[in-house]
């Protein structure tokens, strides 16, 4: 599906004083109206839109640019590994700050204690 859009600038003396944005150039007119004094340019957007899904693995989350974005989470004392902390908090139903903040200080969250594990590392 392509969309074309438009920005329209009016400008004066090197200086932007209105910008707009137009699916269509029907007010390009009113625009010039409005700005006598200034210079106005239209600017063609180009938009391709496309669906995707994301790409999940079973070991963790992958952004768009193809990188994890999520580290996964081990639990020392029950030796789970989950692909997310948010995974981990709502699976083992502790607040998701009180599981950062066991990983920073190296501290127990009630009880358990958890480290990240990078996504290229399988210990």
């Amino acid at each position: 599906m392509k969309y074309n859009n438009y920005l329209v600038s009016a400008h004066k003396d090197g200086k932007v004083h209105h910008l707009y944005y137009s699916e269509d150039l029907s007010d390009l007119q009113t625009i010039k109206a409005m700005h006598k004094d200034c210079e106005v340019e239209v600017i063609p957007l180009s938009t391709t839109i496309r669906k995707k899904e994301k790409p999940q693995t079973d070991n963790y989350v992958i952004s768009r640019n193809g990188k994890p974005f999520a580290n996964r989470v081990k639990c020392i004392e029950t030796g789970r590994i989950f692909k997310s902390v948010s995974d981990c908090s709502s699976q083992m139903t502790i607040p998701p700050k009180r599981i950062y903040k066991a990983i920073r200080r190296n501290i127990a969250a009630y009880g358990y204690h958890f480290i990240f594990i990078p996504p290229n590392n399988d210990k």
